[in-house]
């Protein structure tokens, strides 16, 4: 089979899985509303309004879809988060926030009632075509030219989704060629922050970093993927200084083998929950991105949680981390003075909370969705 065969095939494919969710919402809309969501249909009227996250990714790990729902749920209104992985059918994952499997159950729910649909993938945009009187609101969150599906069929029908769209808002800057030609009207709306989740009341540390911290050295860390993108030359340079522990926490990537590096004095933890990030960052003497290829907005993310956290931060130059100005954040130009700044600096005890929250009030979510849509 030829590229342009298997080109045409994987179109074929997209129409077609179209087709068949199409079908299946069809005739869920016409069954009555299931017995578990009976008590939600009674309390409607009590809620601001409903958002509707349809099927495209897991409740966990907490990403930005699920934040801005969280907020939207906090402040009245009625949050369904679909996913077709979850615990239970149905569960109130917080006030008003409600993550749902078999996402067409809600449709008899929600076939009369005015919605407003988040949309971040085009499989979604079927779902949200059920409902006759909608508000979409497309976000791009990732480069959608690397999803599943990708292809003119697709294409033709993101572009749909922009045209229809009340709202239409992008992560970073470069995301925003997605709707050239399309659009004009799009906002750029960066990621926020909840502070509350990153509050631990009773200073809990992480039993498997506990030893680490008590060896008489530094202890600077990571946290995310542990792939081809990490600078493993910085990290053996940082190690072979023999006066820090280095800390990574996430999945090793199967493709690094770390005998080729000779590290004694770095150790990978398993990957953690967005929830339990409060029982290692804060641990930390600094945490840092030793990544060979910066992706702006996941290290945009870290900053914002580390600074809840109220860690030190040393991280390269980067156009996204110029514009904070944040006491805890050391931004270095090259790997030399990455080092020199963490084998020099003594890492002071900060208490400068105030500070930092005074500087974080903007890129809270709420007040970045208020600047979108009134909450």
């Amino acid at each position: 089979m030829g590229i342009f065969d298997m080109f045409v095939n994987q179109q074929k494919k997209t129409e077609e899985i179209m087709s068949k969710d199409l079908e299946k919402y069809v005739t869920a809309s016409m069954q009555p509303i299931d017995s578990d969501l009976l008590e939600i249909k009674e309390k409607l009227d009590t809620y601001k309004g409903i958002i509707v996250f349809p099927e495209a990714l897991d409740y966990y790990p907490i990403d930005r879809p699920q934040n801005i729902l969280r907020t939207f749920a906090r402040k009245g209104f009625l949050c369904f988060f679909c996913t077709t992985n979850f615990e239970s059918k149905l569960k109130e994952v917080e006030p008003n926030l409600f993550v749902v499997t078999n996402q067409e159950r809600l449709l008899p729910l929600l076939k009369n009632r005015k919605v407003l649909f988040l949309i971040t993938y085009f499989l979604q945009y079927t779902f949200a075509k059920m409902v006759d009187d909608r508000i979409i609101w497309i976000d791009i969150m990732g480069k959608i030219d690397k999803y599943k599906y990708y292809n003119n069929y697709s294409i033709g029908v993101y572009k749909d989704i922009m045209k229809e769209a009340l709202i239409a808002t992008y992560r970073c800057e470069e995301y925003k060629i997605y709707y050239e030609g399309v659009r004009d009207n799009v906002i750029l709306m960066k990621d926020g922050i909840n502070e509350m989740d990153f509050i631990n009341p009773k200073n809990k540390i992480a039993d498997n970093l506990r030893k680490y911290l008590f060896m008489n050295k530094k202890v600077i860390g990571y946290y995310g993927n542990i792939d081809k993108n990490i600078n493993f030359n910085l990290i053996k340079k940082i190690d072979s200084l023999n006066t820090f522990v280095i800390v990574l926490i996430g999945k090793l990537d199967d493709s690094i083998d770390l005998r080729d590096y000779s590290l004694k004095n770095t150790v990978i933890l398993p990957s953690i929950d967005y929830s339990n990030l409060k029982y290692y960052i804060p641990y930390f003497d600094y945490v840092f991105f030793p990544l060979l290829n910066d992706s702006n907005h996941i290290i945009y993310n870290k900053v914002l949680e580390c600074s809840a956290m109220k860690k030190h931060i040393i991280s390269f130059e980067n156009k996204e981390l110029l514009e904070f100005n944040l006491p805890n954040l050391i931004l270095v130009k090259n790997t030399d003075e990455l080092i020199k700044t963490i084998s020099e600096k003594e890492v002071k005890d900060y208490n400068l909370s105030e500070e930092i929250n005074k500087t974080l009030i903007k890129y809270k979510w709420e007040n970045i969705i208020s600047k979108v849509l009134p909450l």
